[in-house]
């Protein structure tokens, strides 16, 4: 299963939390809806979370996990 929540922040940046279940995050992360990569300009923070691991990266760092 693979979940995608976004918040805002008071100071205009954006939060994604992208939670991957039971899957490699490799997987997980080709699977993301086409709109993220549309953020790559923005500042967005990125949180992944799959099993008992947490990743924290800018979206230009996720881009380059999917590239990979």
């Amino acid at each position: 299963m693979l979940s995608v929540t976004t918040m805002g922040t008071t100071d205009g940046d954006a939060v994604l939390f992208i939670q991957a279940h039971d899957r490699p995050v490799s997987v997980a992360l080709k699977e993301l809806p086409a709109w993220i990569w549309s953020c790559e300009d923005a500042r967005v923070e990125v949180f992944v979370q799959w099993n008992d691991r947490v990743l924290q990266c800018p979206i230009t760092q996720l881009l380059k996990l999917v590239n990979d």
